[in-house]
Order: structure tokens, then sequence, then C-alpha cells
């Protein structure tokens, strides 16, 4: 649609997977090689979410006319595996999720570092904090408000716990409208 829309007929067509944080560095990854390579001169890589957009709309009832791909248009390569994002085991466990193993992770990182649960969320909310001082200054950020590291690391009613050490303002919204272009 995006190649339509710009009246370009593309010689080879990629699209990452359903699953995986890492498909849009995979895709930059890919076609930078293919550049190099002398595969490919001029590249376009495209992707955007509107989960928050479709969410409103169902709780609403409005029916969204946005322009759908044909069921015939296939990719020439697709990047990345099709398979389920978790293992039998995994999904056994209860670790069906991205925030789920980070708090594994996170766990396993202050252990190594040898701080206490209360210097190690004083260091995570260190880094959100600077980040949310980014987000204040920048019109299109999804959350542009700049918070304190108490406001980030201590559970609330606006802030409940989702999985230790992270309350909800540490952890990504999967509900945004977002989207981005890279020729």
């Amino acid at each position: 649609l995006v190649a339509a829309e710009l009246g370009a007929v593309p010689k080879r067509t990629l699209q990452s997977a359903r699953f995986g944080g890492d498909a849009p560095q995979r895709l930059v990854n890919t076609v930078a090689q293919a550049i190099v390579d002398g595969r490919c001169e001029v590249a376009l890589i495209t992707g955007a979410e509107s989960v928050a957009s479709w969410n409103a709309a169902t709780r609403t009832g409005t029916v969204l006319d946005w322009p759908e791909q044909g069921e015939g248009v296939r990719p020439t390569e697709l990047i990345g595996t099709e398979r389920g994002p978790n293992t039998e085991m995994e999904t056994a466990a209860g670790l069906w999720g991205p925030i789920y193993f980070y708090a594994l992770m996170e766990t396993a990182l202050r252990g190594r570092l040898g701080l206490s649960e209360a210097a190690h969320r004083e260091r995570i909310g260190g880094l959100w904090s600077r980040l949310s001082a980014v987000a204040a200054q920048n019109p299109y950020a999804w959350q542009p408000a700049e918070l304190s590291i108490e406001d980030l690391v201590t559970p609330s009613r606006a802030n409940r716990m989702v999985s230790s050490p992270y309350p909800k303002l540490l952890v990504a919204n999967l509900s945004v409208d977002q989207g981005a272009g890279l020729i």
C-alpha cells in the first residue's frame, strides 16, 4: 500500500515476523547489508501500529475505514520466524510475556551488581526519570510528562505493581499509536 501511494514498484519486499521486539532492527540490518553488498540502491522501511485507536474504536463501536492490503499480496521474504513467542515450558511456568522475562533479568542484574531492592529500584527509576525529562520536551511523546524517581518506583492506585520490580510506569505501554519510516 505504501509503495502504491508513493508510485513505486519495489523489486523486493520484506516483512517482519509477527513476534519479536527486534523486528524493526532486523529489517534495518537486512536492508543495510543489501545496500553494502550492492544488491540494493534505495530502500524504504515503514512500520506502524494503531492498537490505541483500534481499542478506542472497539469500545465505542466505531467502524474503522482503514485501507487494507489485498489478500493476494505477499512479501518476497519474511524476516524472522513465525513460531510462537514462547515455548511450552515458558508458558506452563506463566512466563508468557516480556514483562516477566525482563523482571527475571532485572532481578539477576540486581544480584550481580550486589544491590538491595531499594537501591536497584532507585537505579531503574533514575534512568526512566531522565527519559521522562526528554519526553516532557517532545510534543509527540506518548506520555510527555517529567516524572520523579519516586513517582516512577512507588506503587499507587495510578501506578500498580505489574511484575516486581516494575510498577506500571516502568513498563512499556502496548496500547499505542506509533509509526516510523526510514529511507
